[in-house]
């Protein structure tokens, strides 16, 4: 038997191990031109780097490339690659052995050969990896041609060779020639444009700070650039030539969104101009952030009607961008252990510019809800994991990854309250200040919270950061009388989650605001599983407001009487608490149970909060609930409220207003409708026209077909006059509905649902009036040619329109599809599944 020597086992084991790190990249120059036929890429990546320890190999990531040549010094290399896309997946052979601190420089040419195509299950937007290329076609000819990147998390290595490691920060030098008129947009400063005799144009851009290699990022297109100065910064806004103007009134608050996150942060913006690009068929919010060139969905670009109505969702995006190039480019993380930070700082800062520009109310009953909803549709879909989670070997879920961004953002609220407004806005100034263009950690972030305060916040770290766990209390209150004493019992009921290997918290603790009677009054929930408290009070309270604005994380099992709801409803400071106030009175009122008594009590309490002085949009959730609760025929008092706030109010509440009084049918308001659908805001046009609609008024067609003509913004006039036709339900206006479908080169948003693209409306609208037969041939038309285009978002939004037809000869499509697709499993699958979703639809 031979002897195994354990020496050299060690020494291949290290060698191994030491391969995948021993890189550290200075500086990655990319020269690209472009073959839109084949939708690839030409490149030669000029890469500058040192070696970690005395080596004559290293790897490098590739996805799918094609090397031709690996050069130094005009010098050609062996090197091993099997053209995949496994991490350290191309070795290269150096010329010889190199020592640390020795600046090498290899030249590689290469081809993608992967091409980032969208994703059928996700046909509004998706990221893909590497390179998407877009151009017209037969389905969508005013598809636009555009390139762009999606590098998040280490999606870069399918268009270029690099080092992936998101601790290996470089410089970077981007040369790529396009035709005329496209423009390129990179990171970096735009150091000059090269007119070539041949039509084309060469970009030259160049970063001078070293920067994680996922932020790279790339935008080809025909462009405009709507230019903004915020105290001397440039700000480049890239929008489409034909949206110039929109693209102003969609930006309209970028130097100030920007001079706010300066302000909080005491940190002047870290580089010499900031760069917006909106770019076709991204989703929302994106993976924004990129380094000095954040890229936004062109749905983000809106006129200043829509953008008014609109500004509270698409302004947030940019925010967030924005404060990216502070955390996450200003400070960069060491690994993806601490990308949490990247993600949370985004949403928190967006909702702190959202209660400065529109209100605190603002965020508390719009972006909040969307926060919480979305952290703890996470915990109940199992995707559990603490927000730093050791060793991340695979970052790949990470971009999408709910608790990073919005489980970190409400983590950052509950420090901010722990700590006190103070000493967290100087804890986060020193923790950029202190760590400017560095790599930081979270460990960095809680250091310089506890310089700050000379307090330790390892309780709150572990039990929020560093473990896994989510508090679920159980609150019981009592009143006695004699003592005039109220007694609040809070228990924590969470268990732990066997089925994870992470560490969790036990108990938890912290600072909790709860309202007794409109009074504000601070608790602090201890590590244990009952906690009590004792509040003098002269009587019993009418309601106890546990968890006031929601600033806690957490699930609560709390049962109050009707009687509370009410004084909830009326009297707390919370707005919070008022929607939940609302929502358990709507479960009340519909209740069979329920005393007609109490009903009118409910219902007359819901007016009152509508006819109030409150923010809009807690009224508009008032009257949506009343909506639910009310029986028609409206009583005078509910009509003479409804007919008030279509005169008073706007938007959305004046929309709310008219879709209420439009259940009627009532053909006595046609002239109130009539007159709404020259209203400002869309969203009353399309609450009017649907009105109108349903009146049945014999006047209805004439108008809601000419409203088809109203200048708006991505044909929404389209969507309300087809929304009203529906509600009309007259067969004569099929020839004008068949139009709609016929036209696919207006404007549109490219969003696949009714409610925003007018093809879906008018499909929808079609199968209302029993004729969904005549769009069969249009749109399977325009199926077969985009299975000839190759285009998966033109194939499966045929697709998608064609199921809603909800016809028997539509089971012809799959089997083109399963045709077209034969040796692609992965969307055989998706194939399976729009299928099975069609097959059910008909049998409905």
């Amino acid at each position: 038997m031979k002897k195994i020597n354990l020496k050299f086992i060690l020494l291949v084991l290290l060698s191994n191990i030491l391969l995948a790190q021993n890189i550290d990249t200075k500086h990655l120059t990319l020269n690209l031109k472009f073959d839109w036929q084949k939708r690839q890429t030409i490149g030669t990546a000029d890469l500058t780097f040192s070696v970690l320890h005395t080596t004559d190999k290293i790897l490098l990531d590739a996805g799918y490339l094609n090397i031709n040549s690996i050069l130094i010094t005009n010098k050609p290399l062996k090197f091993n690659y099997l053209g995949g896309d496994t991490n350290d997946n191309l070795e290269i052979t150096l010329d010889q052995f190199y020592t640390p601190n020795t600046f090498i420089q290899l030249t590689i040419h290469y081809q993608t050969m992967y091409e980032n195509k969208a994703d059928p299950n996700s046909i509004w937007g998706s990221f893909g990896k590497g390179l998407r290329f877009q151009q017209p076609t037969s389905t969508s000819p005013t598809k636009r041609k555009q390139i762009w990147s999606s590098g998040e998390p280490n999606y870069n290595k399918y268009w270029f060779p690099c080092n992936e490691d998101i601790a290996d920060i470089h410089t970077i030098e981007l040369i790529a020639t396009v035709e005329k008129p496209l423009m390129v947009i990179s990171n970096g400063n735009l150091i000059e444009t090269i007119e070539n005799k041949d039509s084309t144009r060469t970009y030259h851009y160049n970063s001078k700070m070293p920067f994680p290699n996922y932020l790279v990022s790339l935008v080809v297109g025909e462009y405009v650039d709507v230019l903004q100065n915020s105290n001397g910064i440039a700000i480049h806004n890239y929008g489409y030539p034909q949206e110039f103007e929109a693209v102003k009134a969609t930006t309209e608050l970028l130097p100030e969104m920007m001079q706010f996150i300066e302000e909080k942060t005491a940190y002047k913006y870290p580089y010499p101009h900031y760069t917006q690009v909106v770019v076709q068929d991204y989703p929302f919010p994106g993976l924004i952030g990129q380094h000095r060139a954040s890229i936004i969905s062109d749905n983000y670009i809106d006129d200043y009607g829509v953008h008014k109505d609109f500004k509270y969702l698409w302004d947030g995006v940019a925010v967030q961008a924005l404060t990216n190039q502070w955390f996450g480019n200003l400070l960069m993380p060491k690994s993806w252990d601490d990308i949490w930070l990247n993600k949370a700082f985004g949403p928190y800062f967006a909702g702190l510019f959202t209660i400065k520009d529109n209100s605190k109310t603002e965020y508390l009953s719009y972006y909040l809800p969307f926060e919480k909803n979305n952290a703890l549709a996470n915990w109940n879909a199992k995707n559990k994991h603490p927000l730093v989670t050791q060793n991340i070997k695979d970052p790949i879920n990470l971009p999408n990854d709910n608790d990073n961004n919005y489980k970190g953002s409400l983590v950052l609220r509950m420090l901010q309250k722990e700590i006190g407004e103070s000493d967290w806005w100087k804890s986060v100034q020193l923790f950029v200040k202190s760590n400017a263009n560095k790599q930081i950690n979270t460990k960095d972030f809680q250091q310089a919270i506890e310089q700050t305060t000379g307090k330790s916040y390892q309780w709150f770290f572990d039990q929020w950061i560093y473990k896994m766990g989510l508090p679920r209390f159980k609150v019981t209150k009592q009143y006695n009388t004699s003592k005039k004493e109220l007694k609040l019992i809070v228990n924590q009921l969470q268990n732990k989650d066997s089925s994870t290997e992470y560490e969790q918290a036990d108990f938890f603790q912290g600072k909790m605001d709860i309202e007794i009677d409109h009074n504000i009054m601070p608790i602090q929930i201890q590590p244990k599983k009952e906690n009590i408290y004792y509040f003098t009070l002269s009587k019993a309270p009418d309601f106890v407001n546990f968890n006031f604005e929601e600033n806690w994380i957490c699930e609560t099992v709390y049962l109050q009487s009707t009687h509370e709801y009410l004084y909830q409803l009326s009297q707390s400071h919370d707005i919070v608490a008022k929607q939940k106030a609302l929502d358990q009175l709507v479960a009340i009122a519909q209740d069979t149970s329920t005393s007609p008594m109490t009903k009118n009590k409910i219902i007359h309490a819901f007016q009152q909060e509508i006819t109030s002085n409150g923010y809009w949009r807690y009224r508009q959730y008032a009257l949506v609930s009343l909506r639910k609760i009310l029986t028609l025929p409206y009583d005078d008092y509910t009509t003479t409220m409804l007919l008030n706030l279509i005169i008073s109010e706007k938007s959305w509440l004046k929309a709310s207003a008219i879709n209420m009084l439009g259940n009627t049918k009532n053909e006595t308001y046609v002239d109130i409708y009539q007159k709404a659908l020259y209203d400002n805001s869309d969203r009353v046009i399309n609450a009017a026209a649907i009105a109108l609609g349903k009146t049945k008024s014999i006047k209805a067609k004439e108008i809601l077909i000419a409203l088809d003509k109203k200048p708006s913004w991505k044909n929404q006039s389209r969507i309300s006059s087809l929304n009203g036709l529906e509600q009309l339900g007259d067969t004569s206006t099929v020839d004008f509905i068949i139009e709609c479908i016929k036209d696919n080169q207006s404007p549109r948003w490219y969003l696949a649902t009714p409610v925003w693209d007018y093809p879906f409306t008018a499909i929808n609208t079609l199968v209302a009036l029993g004729k969904a037969e005549l769009a069969y041939p249009i749109i399977f038309d325009r199926f077969q040619k985009s299975l000839q285009d190759n285009d998966l978002n033109d194939i499966f939004q045929n697709v998608q329109l064609i199921d809603l037809l909800k016809l028997e000869q539509s089971k012809e499509v799959y089997v083109l599809l399963q045709q077209k697709f034969k040796n692609d499993p992965d969307i055989l699958k998706t194939i399976s599944m729009y299928e099975s979703n069609f097959l059910e639809s008909i049998k409905k």
